[in-house]
């Protein structure tokens, strides 16, 4: 090869290269933009509330959820004071037949 095809093959591969460092940065920019894109309805502010529409129902009456909480939490207990029971019974059976 002559010293002229030689530059042109060099320049030529030079080219190639930069078209794909551009071709990168191009990727690079865009994908920066998607995310920015989504991450920007992310971290707007939401639409203000009119909150003079609002209202808090004052009447309501709380004792009937505290009986049913209540009730829960005794039976809650009698079960697993019962299934304690019951594992109790049977390690100091395990050890017993053990021992």
């Amino acid at each position: 090869m002559t010293s002229l095809q030689n530059q042109l093959v060099q320049t030529h591969t030079d080219v190639q290269q930069m078209i794909q460092n551009r071709m990168k940065k191009i990727k690079e920019i865009q994908h920066s933009v998607e995310e920015r894109k989504m991450f920007s309805s992310l971290c707007s502010r939401p639409h203000a509330k009119n909150w003079t529409e609002i209202s808090v129902d004052s009447d309501v009456n709380v004792l009937p959820m505290n009986r049913a909480l209540r009730q829960f939490k005794k039976t809650l207990a009698e079960t697993l004071d019962e299934k304690l029971n019951e594992f109790e019974l049977k390690l100091v059976q395990k050890f017993a037949g053990t021992a």
